[in-house]
């Protein structure tokens, strides 16, 4: 028996876990420190922060105390509770700070707000359909006190559809702006709502919701202000939970298994069904591939729900991460030849994700790790190469190589012939290798390299002299290879060159100059071999090795002579030239040309060489022009027959004559020579002196130029050229016009030698007149005329005004000239100029109108201080009623006081008698000018008044009584402003406050001058009666104690009064604590400032030890037909539940005002034992036991 009652224990623990479980499945949650908003939207004013002195943004502000604001959040998983038809909501709400408006709800409604929602009530849309379960803090209609706790559902929200309320007429909700935060749940059980504060049933109703919806709060201010917050909030549901299971991470090609342990109540579904093994399983295989290059993420989504409830369940998501495959790679960097290392590059990827191992078989029995190994094989052949990679993660892929090496070649060749630059030069390859083939040659000439696969002997071309590497690379079929360096000393080729010399038959020896060069300038090592083609010469003396050649000829002619150099590189160059071996019989013969013309000392002395040789060529002349003088000579090495040879003699202008003697000689060798000379008469120059010409106006007659002449008398005649002018010298400055003209005089003697001279002349042009009339131009004002004026040549010497009213003047200045016009209307105005040369300009004419002047006169303002506003009035007018198009400029009598308004307004700092003067300028520049006194300048009267009494408690009323001094001045009105909203305009009101604090009164006044007073304040205070909540009723356990949760808001230095202090340990705290023997209420009473005091009671229940039957007769006969367990009943909450011998459970009570009757479903139970569990709650420790059941 007592086996079988532990199974029925435990059988009935299962069942209540099993229930107890899928009634808490935690649909939603928005809690945590800062408040964590994952999966709510925030719209509006909603936002996180802390209300009071709290931190870390553990809150959600639906609202700030500031008008007409509304904010809401929603949790974005909708449900259905057509299906989900129980769920229990708890959430922590704070509503205070502001003006008591307008409120905040819990909803469920099926469109979310967006935004914010203007004249929504509690912030909730017009047009919101669902469950509305509201706090509302402002009263519209009727006179329900608020707080109220309304219960409203269908479209929108109206405060006044007569849905379940539950008003604070009675006071009982008054707690609710305290300050502080209060707990709320509500509980919807298939339509039936129960809405509870502080856990205080407060209202319920009844109505169904068969659509799919949002949990969320609203909130709004309205008119009136609150900060509106919550905090804390658990909405539960039936539903069973769902796991998903931990998030996974698998390779490509991989499985992992996701999700729980199946659970037979439940039934599964998983989406998306890709790699999955089942889509209804509680924890199915997942096999996924991934052949990408980066790592992908798929997510499952499972729904769980009751197998015999469908419709109703939750949601779950796992990750499951799949990385991409590894790609094994590497490259094998070797020469070819065994005994040398073979460098592995890791060349792998694991794309995203990162190697952990790199792993090596090397195809010889040999492994190694790491990314960059190396490797040398001493033996000839082909090895397979392995590479494994493993990643971080776990994932493995592998890759293969084939490596080959061979035997080392031996490389060599050698130079053959010469090697000089810009040539050919010849390589001869000598390459070998002990074992095996070679298959490539690369021969590297250290500005190119060539390849060949097979044995060749190239040429190579150098296009600079030097040093050259030249290097031989050979290699296997292996890639090993080997090199060998060759030096090789390029050279440049000789430039061979020598000059021929000048010889005739007699000459001893031709000497041969050899003028060779080669780059970079040494010649040592130059080899040098002469042939000098004469075919007479006795044997060996045709030819010479020497540097410079000489050889004796015996016979006129021309000979072939050449010489060839030979550098120790091979580089060689020859020059072949042919020499001239002249006649010894040369004749010097000359003529002077234009001999027939006067040969004029300014004019030079022309000869042509007629001179001949009997064999060959003169080689040199030599000219004396003034023998035997040899000071004037010419000497020509390259002479030719008729060349021209030109002398210029000292001119001279006196005598009237000279002669000269000129020796000419002709060479045709170093000892073969003749001359001959020409006596020359030279005539005199004639000498010419122009003196500077005076300049000219262009307009001016025509003026004889006298200013050349000859200057030593000769004998002959002159005459002048130039534009403008005739041979006699009569200049026209009309013809040349104005500018810089050259004139020249020539006179030619009567022997025919002429001389000429230039000289300029300058043609003055005329002056320009010009001038402008600076604006404005008015009348009886002068008028100023700039001048602009130009001279063209020279300066400007006098300026001559007509100021077209018939009057003028002259003046000798530039400067500007004024002039005062006595009547408006048009003028022309006229300038004429004249320079310092007598130029005079054309006349310059300007016109343009005199205009009227305006007539300024403005109002004077009265000004009061502080303010010192002082508005100006303008009445100026003008005689062409252009008074529209004025400008104004004002100064107020202070430093930068001005304006350019037409009525100004200024604000003067202080009192006192200021200069105000206004110019005005009309739309054509004219301005006049005006200055008033202002003297109506009054200082701020003073504003003061008294309160009686300073504090009272809120309800009261205060006198405000004016003692104002309006010093010279009548008071005419009062404003007073009382700081909460109310206003009056007595002299001296009185007034009672609607709630309690420290409000700033204000007073000023209007005087009979329109001056206003300054502002008087006074600070009265509205003690407030506090706001007292004896705290919920109490259940205290029979011999236990408990402390009463009274709170106290409103005020400070609270005095605290409890009666009676029967069973208290403090009467005078706050929060005594009593240990009651009997049931009592007890009354608090709390004084504030200003001795204001309120009252609140709360009820303590004793709750005594319940006494549980084991035994009752259901039979009718009125004695024990009940199981009557005493006390239980004053238990708030207390669970029983009774079950059989199996387990079932067939009987459940929350609370225990009805006792049992025996009975399940109606239906009397068979006499027998039943087994209890009863939880009283309140404290005391759940019980269990057995009850038989007698007939």
């Amino acid at each position: 028996m007592r086996r079988l009652l532990h199974i029925l224990l435990i059988l009935v623990v299962l069942i209540t876990s099993r229930n107890a479980m899928a009634q808490s499945y935690v649909f939603a949650q928005l809690t945590g420190t800062p408040l964590n908003t994952n999966g709510w939207n925030l719209q509006g004013n909603a936002y996180l922060g802390n209300t009071g002195s709290n931190t870390g943004n553990g809150e959600l502000i639906l609202t700030n105390p500031v008008n007409f604001q509304s904010g809401s959040v929603f949790y974005n998983v909708p449900i259905n509770l057509a299906q989900c038809s129980k769920w229990i909501a708890e959430f922590q709400f704070r509503i205070a700070e502001g003006s008591a408006a307008d409120g905040l709800a819990f909803c469920y409604l099926d469109v979310p707000p967006v935004g914010f929602v203007a004249g929504g009530g509690l912030g909730i849309p017009a047009t919101a359909n669902g469950l509305k379960v509201g706090i509302d803090t402002w009263l519209n209609c009727g006179t329900d006190a608020v707080p109220k706790i309304e219960l409203r559902w269908g479209n929108g929200y109206d405060e006044c559809n007569g849905q379940p309320t539950k008003n604070n007429n009675d006071g009982s909700l008054s707690f609710i702006r305290n300050g502080q935060y209060h707990t709320c749940k509500i509980e919807y059980d298939k339509g039936n709502i129960t809405v509870s504060i502080n856990g205080v049933q407060r209202v319920t109703g009844f109505q169904t919701f068969n659509f799919l919806g949002y949990f969320g709060f609203t909130a709004s201010t309205g008119g009136s202000t609150d900060r509106h917050s919550i905090k804390d909030v658990r909405i539960y549901t039936e539903m069973p939970p769902s796991e998903a299971g931990t998030n996974a991470a698998i390779c490509n090609n991989s499985s992992v298994q996701i999700g729980a342990a199946n659970n037979p109540a439940y039934q599964y579904s998983w989406s998306p069904a890709v790699g999955l093994s089942s889509t209804n399983s509680a924890n199915p295989t997942v096999t996924l591939s991934n052949t990408g290059t980066s790592t992908v993420v798929q997510k499952y989504y499972l729904r769980t729900e009751f197998a015999n409830l469908p419709g109703c369940g939750s949601t779950d998501s796992v990750l499951v991460t799949v990385y991409p495959q590894p790609k094994a790679s590497f490259t094998a960097t070797n020469n070819g030849c065994i005994g040398n290392p073979v460098f592995f590059m890791n060349t792998a990827t694991a794309h995203d994700r990162n190697i952990a191992q790199w792993l090596w078989d090397f195809g010889d029995n040999t492994t190694a790790a790491g990314s960059l190994p190396s490797k040398a094989y001493m033996v000839p052949g082909d090895y397979t190469i392995q590479q494994k990679i493993i990643s971080t993660d776990g994932c493995v892929d592998s890759s293969t190589q084939t490596v080959r090496v061979s035997a080392v070649p031996i490389p060599n060749f050698r130079v053959a012939g010469a090697s000089c630059v810009g040539d050919s030069i010849q390589l001869e390859d000598d390459s070998f290798i002990p074992i095996g083939n070679i298959e490539r040659w690369i021969w590297d000439y250290g500005n190119r390299r060539d390849t060949v696969t097979s044995s060749i002997n190239p040429k190579v071309l150098f296009n600079t002299s030097g040093p050259k590497a030249v290097t031989l690379f050979v290699e296997t079929n292996t890639g090993c290879m080997s090199s060998f360096p060759l030096p090789i000393e390029v050279g440049e080729f000789p430039v061979v060159d020598f000059s021929l010399p000048e010889v005739c038959l007699t000459d001893a020896f031709a000497f041969f100059k050899n003028n060779s060069t080669i780059p970079g300038g040494n010649l040592s090592g130059i080899q040098w071999q002469w042939q000098f083609g004469d075919g007479n010469a006795l044997p060996g003396q045709n030819t010479a090795t020497t540097l410079d050649g000489q050889h004796k000829y015996s016979a006129v002619g021309n000979y072939q002579v050449q010489l060839l150099a030979s550098s120790g590189v091979g580089c060689k160059d020859s020059l072949t030239q042919t020499l001239t071996v002249n006649g010894d019989n040369p004749v010097a013969v000359f003529d002077v040309m234009n001999k027939n013309n006067p040969q004029c000392s300014n004019l030079p002395v022309i000869i042509q060489n007629k001179s001949t040789v009997n064999f060959g060529s003169i080689t040199k002349v030599v000219v004396y022009w003034n023998w035997p003088s040899a000071t004037d000579t010419t000497i020509d090495e390259t002479p030719s027959f008729d060349k021209l040879y030109t002398h210029q003699y000292a001119s001279f202008n006196t005598p009237a004559s000279q002669d000269v003697v000129i020796r000419f000689v002709a060479y045709s060798g170093d000892v073969c020579v003749n001359e001959t000379t020409q006596t020359l008469t030279l005539f005199a120059t004639p000498l010419i002196s122009f003196e500077t010409i005076p300049g000219i106006c262009v307009d001016a007659i025509p003026r004889l130029i006298v200013q050349a002449s000859e200057q030593t008398g000769a004998l002959g005649t002159g005459v002048y050229a130039g534009l403008g002018i005739d041979d006699a010298g009569l200049f026209s400055p009309d013809i040349t016009g104005a500018g810089i003209h050259m004139l020249r005089y020539t006179f030619t003697s009567d022997a025919g030698c002429r001389d000429s001279a230039t000289q300029q002349i300058t043609v003055w042009p005329r002056p320009t007149a010009a001038f402008s009339v600076l604006n404005p131009t008015c009348v009886n004002q002068s008028v100023l005329f700039s001048n602009a004026s130009t001279p063209n040549a020279n300066q400007l010497q006098q300026w001559q005004w007509n100021f077209g009213d018939g009057n003028s003047t002259i003046t000798n200045t530039g400067s500007i000239v004024s002039h005062v016009y006595q009547q408006t209307g048009t003028i022309a105005a006229q300038l004429i100029v004249v320079t310092d040369s007598g130029c005079v300009s054309l006349p310059a004419t300007s016109s343009f109108q005199i205009h009227a002047v305006p007539l300024v006169d403005f109002d004077l303002p009265v000004v009061c201080m502080p303010a010192g506003v002082a508005a100006f009035t303008n009445k100026s007018t003008i005689a062409d009623g252009s008074a529209a198009q004025f400008a104004y400029s004002w100064n107020f009598g202070l430093p930068n006081a001005v304006s350019t308004l037409k009525d100004p307004v200024y604000n003067y700092p202080s009192v006192g008698t200021y200069a105000v003067k206004l110019k005005v300028t009309s739309k054509d520049g004219c301005s006049d000018s005006l200055t008033k006194s202002l003297t109506e300048v009054y200082p701020q009267p003073m504003a003061n008044f008294a309160v009686t009494p300073t504090g009272v408690c809120l309800g009261e009323s205060i006198t405000f009584e004016d003692q104002s001094n309006p010093l010279t001045q009548t008071i005419t009105s009062w404003i007073w402003q009382f700081g909460d909203g109310n206003s009056s305009n007595l002299a001296s009101p009185v007034h009672t406050y609607t709630s309690a604090g420290s409000f700033v009164a204000k007073l000023y006044y209007i005087t009979d001058k329109g001056c206003v007073s300054d502002t008087a304040e006074r600070v009265p205070i509205i003690h407030p009666y506090p706001v007292v909540n004896a705290g919920p009723d109490l259940f205290v356990l029979e011999g236990g104690q408990a402390t009463i949760a009274a709170t106290a808001t409103g005020s400070s230095n609270y005095v605290y009064r409890w009666s009676p202090v029967t069973d208290l340990n403090n009467p005078n705290t706050l929060q005594p604590v009593t240990k009651p023997t009997v049931d009592r209420t007890y009354v608090l009473t709390v004084t504030g400032a200003g001795g204001c005091s309120s009252s609140d009671d709360v009820f303590v229940k004793v709750l005594l030890a319940p006494v549980i039957p084991n035994v009752f007769s259901p039979n009718g006969d009125g004695i024990n037909d009940v199981w009557n367990i005493r006390y239980l009943n004053s238990y708030i909450g207390a669970s029983v539940k009774v079950f059989d011998r199996y387990g079932k459970m067939i009987f459940e009570s929350i609370g225990y005002n009805t006792p049992w009757d025996g009975k399940k479903a109606g239906k009397e139970l068979p006499v027998g034992v039943y087994y209890y569990i009863i939880d009283p709650k309140n404290g005391r420790k759940a019980m269990s036991g057995s009850v038989t059941i007698l007939r």
